[in-house]
């Protein structure tokens, strides 16, 4: 979908500044490839990227099947999606994709600020 070009950009940036990452194309949540998402497992950070809300997403699906797979403890994960409130600004797809922080830079300072964090032993959950 749109988001996996993004994706694909978001982690080139991050290759430029040092940080390896991998990116998983995920065309449905259902079903849901269990096999991609358990060998993602073995990464320190699992991202979740789309253009939907994080509520009820790919993000949530993702972050339930690693619960109950009990592989949350072995990754984090960082859920990139549309908050879940009414959009204040309109223009093109582009334009609410930068207003939600979803363009491949943001995606890729978001991402970074989060392995920071993680370093730092700051974010918890």
């Amino acid at each position: 979908g749109i988001m996996s070009g993004r994706a694909l950009e978001a982690a080139n940036i991050l290759s430029l500044n040092g940080v390896e990452a991998g990116v998983i194309h995920m065309p449905t949540i259902k079903p849901l490839d269990e096999y991609a998402i358990t060998a993602a497992s073995s990464c320190r950070l699992i991202v979740t990227i789309e253009e939907h809300s994080k509520a009820g997403g790919l993000g949530s699906a993702v972050t339930e099947f690693l619960v109950d797979a009990d592989l949350l403890r072995e990754t984090g994960v960082l859920r990139l999606g549309l908050e879940d409130v009414f959009p204040t600004n309109y223009g093109s797809q582009d334009d609410m994709l930068e207003c939600f922080a979803l363009q491949p830079s943001s995606i890729a300072e978001q991402v970074s600020k989060r392995l920071e964090q993680e370093d730092k032993g700051e974010h918890h959950g």
